[in-house]
């Protein structure tokens, strides 16, 4: 049945919404705010009746283009008014325990702008800029520093005579348990925390700067990632802060680090005070802060990995080919032999591979899988066709071998210098080919030029 006034695929329409409630009473299940998980108390919350969220289109990108200031100014009015109306569509807040990605939606064509400032001088006469424009300055920053993470916020309040001074500082724990990006993000808390704190009446410009750039790239784009919830809380509180006070124009923007800029520096120290477990006091945090936050599940991916990395390297070695391979790779295990050959054809990566394995079809090994006579070289017949014969001491190679020493001297002498170094790749390919033992099954063998290369 259709109604005037709206389209077909209208979320609002009544007979759908009575369709719905109608499936939602037959079903349960559907009630749950979360997918419910056995053992898992937290995950069994229902929503109260009549409140289930409906799910509503995106708003369309805005037509016009923006400005470079409106495009410098990270959290301005534009992008607010549109994610405050985003939020209020939403039948119910956002929470700690799902990392949502933002409702809104940014112009496809719009490249976020940043202060990509180089050096201290320019870093410099910027934040005297904003020192002059600004009445409120916070600097936000984290710290990891003896295993231990931490993060704080100082804002500056232009008075009459002097500035005014404010401190937040706050505990995440072990570096075992956060990242130094989820004290970033907690030292955006705690910057809009102290601007809603210490001001009751907030009129003018308001600027917060970090040293992070992935912090405010991460606040600006519509996806989710790791420590999300923390942006999530960002976002209320920056529309609670623009609700409370509207003549408030916030901008967050990046600051050069560590090159002398007072307000930065003294983040940097109240940041690492933090980090030794010197946060405020609970009832001057904002309320997510008040309790011990989730351990990071990108730091746990991180020690996993690592971890995984250590036993294969244990394991490696306690190998009985590890002895055979560290004699031509000491470096293994390693990505070495992965960037050594990223630029090679799939041919030559493969000999090359052969070689570092002594695999390769030379007659020793050959005649070990009686695919040959005899392990004698065929081109001396002096002595056994090894790896070391082969590229050293073969006298049938002689010529060719004068060739690659003059091209790359010494190096030509040591087979783990021949077998892993780039700048004998070209050369060292270049002797097997003039050697011709494996043209009948390779082919040609010279190194292409880059432009050639796969």
């Amino acid at each position: 049945m259709q109604h005037i006034g709206h389209a077909t695929w209208d979320r609002t329409c009544p007979t759908f919404l009575r369709k719905r409630a109608e499936l939602s009473t037959r079903i349960p299940e559907s009630n749950y705010r979360y997918f419910p998980v056995a053992g898992d108390s937290t995950t069994w919350e229902t929503f109260p009746e009549g409140c289930k969220p409906i799910s509503e289109p995106l708003p369309p990108s805005p037509s016009r283009r923006w400005s470079d200031e409106e495009e410098y100014d990270t959290m301005g009015n534009i992008h607010d008014q549109d994610l405050e109306r985003n939020y209020q569509a939403s039948a119910y807040p956002l929470t700690r325990y799902t990392q949502t990605t933002l409702p809104f939606q940014r112009n496809r064509g719009h490249q976020p702008q940043s202060n990509n400032t180089q050096d201290k001088e320019q870093a410099e006469e910027l934040d005297k800029k904003w020192k002059r424009k600004a009445k409120y300055r916070i600097y936000s920053d984290g710290s990891d520093i003896e295993g231990s993470v931490g993060a704080a916020a100082v804002m500056y309040i232009k008075q009459k005579r002097k500035e005014r001074k404010t401190v937040l500082r706050y505990y995440l724990g072990t570096s075992e348990q956060h990242t130094v990006y989820e004290a970033e993000l907690v030292g955006l808390l705690l910057a809009l925390h102290l601007l809603k704190q210490v001001c009751t009446r907030i009129a003018g410009t308001a600027v917060i700067a970090l040293d992070n750039k992935a912090a405010i790239l991460a606040a600006r784009l519509p996806k989710s990632g790791p420590a999300h919830y923390l942006l999530d809380e960002f976002h209320k509180a920056l529309l609670s802060l623009k609700a409370q006070h509207n003549d408030l124009n916030l901008t967050v923007r990046w600051v050069l680090g560590h090159v002398g800029i007072d307000g930065n520096e003294e983040a940097d120290i109240e940041a690492k005070l933090a980090a030794h477990n010197h946060s405020s006091k609970r009832e001057d945090l904002p309320c997510i802060l008040r309790s011990t936050l989730p351990q990071s599940a990108s730091k746990l991916k991180q020690l996993k990995n690592a971890q995984l990395k250590t036993d294969a390297e244990r394991l490696w070695k306690a190998s009985r080919r590890y002895s055979k391979i560290a004699r031509i790779d000491p470096s293994l295990p390693s990505d070495q032999f992965i960037r050594l050959t990223q630029s090679l054809p799939r041919k030559h990566a493969a000999l090359l591979f052969r070689l570092c394995t002594k695999q390769v079809p030379l007659n020793l090994v050959l005649h070990r899988m009686k695919r040959a006579p005899s392990p004698i070289c065929p081109a001396c017949e002096e002595a056994p066709e090894t790896i070391e014969h082969y590229l050293l001491h073969c006298p049938a190679y002689e010529r060719a071998r004068t060739v690659l020493t003059i091209e790359i001297w010494r190096l030509a002498r040591s087979i783990p210098t021949l077998l892993n170094c780039a700048k004998t790749m070209r050369p060292f390919f270049k002797y097997i080919h003039e050697t011709r033992r494996f043209t009948r099954a390779l082919g040609n063998l010279t190194v292409p030029s880059t432009k050639e290369t796969r």
